[in-house]
C-alpha cells in the first residue's frame, strides 16, 4: 500500500479472494491465457496521507461504494461482496 499510495496500513485483515474465471481471465496478444486472483484487506486505521508519485499512480482519493464509476466494475463487486462479509462475518470467494 505505502508504494502506491503513501498510506501505511496498522491493522489489515483479508476478508476476500476473487478468482471467478468469468471475469478474472486475461487473453494475451501470443495466445497466452491467465486466470488472475487476489486477495482482498480492509482497515480500520492507517499513516499519513495519500499521495501520488506521478509513476505508479496518476490519481488517488476516496469513493463510497455507491460512488465507484462504472468503468471499476472489479471493484464495484468486490464492495458489494464486501457488504456480505461485513454482514455474515465469513470469508468471500467469489
Amino acid at each position: 500500500m505505502r508504494e502506491e499510495t503513501g498510506l501505511e496500513v496498522l491493522d489489515a485483515k483479508a476478508w476476500g479472494f476473487p478468482s471467478d474465471p468469468t471475469y478474472e481471465i486475461t487473453l494475451y496478444p501470443n495466445g497466452d491465457q491467465v486466470q488472475a486472483f487476489g486477495l482482498d484487506f480492509f482497515a480500520r486505521s492507517w499513516r499519513d496521507g495519500l499521495h501520488v508519485d506521478g509513476v505508479e499512480t496518476a490519481a488517488l482519493d476516496w469513493f463510497s461504494p455507491d460512488a465507484l464509476l462504472e468503468a471499476m466494475f472489479a471493484h464495484r463487486r468486490a464492495a458489494a461482496r464486501f457488504q456480505i462479509y461485513k454482514r455474515t462475518g465469513e470469508f468471500q470467494v467469489y
